[in-house]
């Protein structure tokens, strides 16, 4: 039995590596979106619309928010970039026992941005 030196493995993946038909050497991108969790408890932030230019510059286009601070919705009208704005955990009990509750909290804190700013899931707020 013939063992192979180093020099014959070595050609062989150069040969095997050259003679791969295109198709195997395909490499998929990722196609799907991607965003950002933007979060704002914490020391030295930076301010909503510098946070929006960093985001545009970064080519990322879906932000998730964790309430509805009217400032960073003002940042985000007109900028094209998807949101989504969560609701605080302290509110969670009331808008689940009173459909009211929840719409209040809509019309107060969504709405007035509508249709100038993004949500991936038909409310496009651009």
């Amino acid at each position: 039995m013939k063992v192979f030196s180093r020099f014959s493995i070595e050609t062989l993946l150069v040969l095997f590596i050259f003679f791969i038909p295109n198709e195997l050497l395909i490499v998929q991108a990722f196609t799907g979106t991607y965003g950002i969790n933007y979060g704002r408890i914490a020391d030295n932030i930076p301010s909503p619309n510098k946070v929006v230019t960093l985001l545009r510059a970064a080519k990322i286009k879906n932000v998730r928010i964790y309430d509805a601070d009217h400032s960073v919705l003002e940042a985000f009208r007109g900028t094209g970039l998807e949101l989504v704005v969560g609701l605080p955990n302290d509110y969670l009990k009331d808008m689940s026992a009173n459909a009211d509750h929840a719409l209040t909290w809509v019309k107060e804190n969504v709405q007035a941005f509508l249709p100038e700013t993004a949500h991936p899931w038909g409310c496009y707020w651009k």
